[in-house]
């Protein structure tokens, strides 16, 4: 399987607690620019695009998975972002996620391109917010600048690594008759970065895998401690 192509900052879940039901959590209109792909018969949609955020151009990709385990497992994995680092795949290159506050959360990667023959490590720091829209599920991230919270990561930051601050995300979790969910999730990263046809190309041939990833980790968490 090819390596993860800039996919480590993709999977980003939620910090804090989830606030009460309204219609302005994570409603930018850069979450609107990419129609929510339908789950095909891998269960999987995919679907790429561009837009704005921030008065900055964006280039970006929207996915869905059809689960067959409960939006309130799904919600509880989301929620507990800073254990992936534990628990996600080495090919998608996460070295080290903490908590700063409830909504700031710094990351390290190690990521792999070119079947693993180059790795491109960056550290992040991102601020996120979550909410339910009626009976939906939905939390979104960006980076942001990490200056203000330096003194208390000095103990994490690398100085020989670069800072990433140019991208953002968004996870909705919904409920479907049959006790499943239908998951979407969208990444944006800034125009210019990376080639767009390039960067197109990666989201569509790696996110499926990531979900899946996430998939397994909330059939794992279904099922219980052992």
């Amino acid at each position: 399987m090819p390596a993860a192509l800039l996919v480590a900052p993709l999977v980003v879940g939620l910090l804090g607690v989830v606030t009460p039901a309204h219609a302005g959590v994570c409603d930018d209109p850069l979450f609107l620019t990419i129609e929510a792909p339908p789950p095909v018969d891998d269960r999987h949609g995919v679907a790429t695009g561009t837009g704005t955020y921030s008065g900055k151009s964006m280039v970006g990709g929207r996915f869905s998975l059809e689960s067959t385990h409960s939006p309130d497992v799904w919600r509880t994995v989301l929620l507990a972002a800073d254990t992936q680092d534990e628990w996600m795949p080495k090919r998608f290159g996460y070295e080290l996620v903490e908590n700063i506050d409830a909504e700031h959360m710094y990351l390290r990667f190690d990521i792999g391109f070119l079947a693993n023959s180059v790795h491109v490590k960056r550290q992040i720091v991102v601020t996120s917010t979550s909410g339910m829209v009626g009976d939906r599920f939905r939390t979104c991230w960006r980076m942001t600048d990490p200056t203000p919270y330096l003194a208390q990561i000095s103990h994490l930051v690398s100085p020989d690594i670069d800072w990433e601050r140019t991208s953002t995300g968004w996870w909705e979790v919904t409920p479907t008759p049959s006790g499943g969910a239908i998951i979407n999730y969208q990444w944006w990263a800034e125009t210019g970065k990376i080639p767009n046809v390039v960067l197109r190309y990666g989201l569509s041939n790696t996110l499926p895998d990531l979900l899946d990833a996430f998939d397994e980790r909330v059939a794992s968490q279904s099922k219980g401690p052992r």
